[in-house]
């Protein structure tokens, strides 16, 4: 349990975050990545099984992918925030 103090505990949690948020978000921006960019390469007349443009698709997936990526990254900042607020009483240190 984290407590005011508890520093350990608190970097141990900080690193297990920055490595889940790694193993998240560097996948998801790579493939959101090259979906971006096979959406500029495929031509315009191709289209997916129902119909729809596939360049349309390949930038709506890969827009969502990177987003998907900033969003863990932005959890996992308000979670160091949070921890950070728990175990020493405020943000500032308790002053």
């Amino acid at each position: 349990m984290l407590v005011p103090g508890d520093e350990g505990a608190t970097r141990l949690v900080n690193r297990i975050l920055l490595v889940v948020t790694l193993v998240i978000a560097v996948p998801l921006l790579l493939v959101g990545i090259g979906l971006i960019i096979a959406g500029f390469v495929v031509d315009d007349s191709v289209a997916t099984g129902e119909g729809f443009p596939l360049r349309l698709f390949l930038f709506v997936v890969g827009g969502g992918c990177i987003v998907a990526a900033l969003a863990t990254i932005v959890f996992k900042v308000a979670l160091m925030y949070l921890l950070k607020f728990l175990t020493k009483g405020s943000v500032n240190g308790g002053q």
